[in-house]
């Protein structure tokens, strides 16, 4: 599944065994790999119910894989899910000083990538519609605060986007929604 930093997603599972006697309320550790690295951690326990289904609610923060984990016991078998990709875009926001200009003023564009940690210093793109197309108008290195700025001048009714270019295996590509500009 893919999400958006900071949406929401659910894992969710069951235990079932020849008995039935194994799927009522076992112990399930959630186990994570973050997307780039080699090391699996802990990341939740969860209980299953009474039919042995269990779920989880969590807000996106990176790209990871997810397994089930349940130990074994002297009557059931130890026993691990499938993985379970979870794909985190980053979340571009787009800032405008003005969405309506007079013909040639210019106005100021601020966007802001989340998260922060590890994305300052890389590279946003900054579009705009020409003839209906997104073109490459500037790009910009992310501030400490992953933030960046530009200025442009507008002659007539334009379309912009912020794009950030998957740069780290923990985190898709993202962009911003479009802001159109009217000249009034």
């Amino acid at each position: 599944m893919k999400r958006t930093f900071g949406a929401p997603f659910t894992l969710t599972g069951g235990i079932s065994s020849a008995e039935g006697s194994c799927a009522a309320g076992q112990t399930v550790e959630i186990l994570r790999t973050v997307l780039g690295e080699d090391s699996t951690q802990p990341f939740d326990v969860l209980t299953s119910g009474a039919d042995g289904t269990f779920s989880g609610s969590y807000d996106a923060d990176r790209g990871a894989n997810y397994v089930a984990h349940v130990d074994g016991s002297p009557k059931c078998a130890e026993a691990n899910s499938d993985t379970e990709p979870v794909l985190v875009r980053v979340k571009v926001s787009l800032r405008l000083s003005d969405n309506k200009v007079r013909r040639g003023q210019r106005i100021a564009l601020r966007t802001k990538v989340a998260p922060c940690s590890g994305h300052d210093g890389t590279i946003v793109t900054l579009l705009k519609a020409v003839r209906g197309r997104l073109t490459k108008v500037a790009s910009a290195r992310l501030s400490g605060s992953c933030t960046a700025r530009w200025t442009q001048r507008v002659k007539k009714p334009t379309t912009f986007e912020v794009r950030w270019d998957q740069q780290h295996p923990d985190h898709l590509a993202g962009r911003s929604q479009r802001k159109p500009v009217r000249v009034i």
